[in-house]
Order: C-alpha cells, then structure tokens, then sequence
C-alpha cells in the first residue's frame, strides 16, 4: 500500500482490514498465516497487508509503532486497533467483534 492507495482506501465506503508488518519481525511472520486465515474466511471486508518497510510514511500516518499490528477501518474513519501477534481463533474472534460494533 502506498499513500496514494492509502489516501483512496481512505475515501472509499466499507470496512478495511489493515496489516502492518515487517519481513524482520518474527511475531509477524507467525501472525502473517491467521491474518490470512481471517482474510479467507471473513467476506464482508478487504484485507490489505502493508510492509512498513516500504512506506514508513504510510505506517507513521497511523500512527503504528510496533508490529504486527491489525487496523479496522470503516468507511476510511478507524474503529479498532490491535497490536501484536495472536492465535487465529483470538485474531477472528476480535475482528468479528471488531467489524460488527
């Protein structure tokens, strides 16, 4: 994701899932396989992942200073945040809860 995809996702209607995360950061790689799990599984958002090494502006415009970290956007506003790793059930049992407040 670039900050020219970020400024569109931000404009668009829906729920965005947003994945923050770093080749060098174990937690992430271990995380890396429920936030696909969840991206298969959930249909009634878009996952995207965002290698903060490639935009570190992107990842400084939210502001995230760790990783993994998982974002919940509705309609471009933020609505959930979580950093990180979890297990897969905690990681779809959170987003559920996150994409149905």
């Amino acid at each position: 994701m670039t900050n020219d995809n970020l400024e569109k996702q931000n404009s668009s209607t829906g729920k965005t899932v947003l994945y923050f995360w770093a080749p060098w950061c174990a937690p992430c790689t271990q995380f890396s396989s429920c936030f696909e799990a969840a991206s298969n599984q959930i249909k009634t958002a878009s996952f995207i992942k965002h290698n903060v090494d490639d935009s570190v502006s992107t990842a400084n415009s939210f502001a995230v200073r760790s990783v993994p970290t998982v974002i919940v956007l509705s309609n471009g506003k933020e609505i959930a945040r979580t950093s990180g790793s979890k297990t897969e059930e905690e990681f779809i049992e959170w987003l559920n809860s996150a994409l149905n407040d």
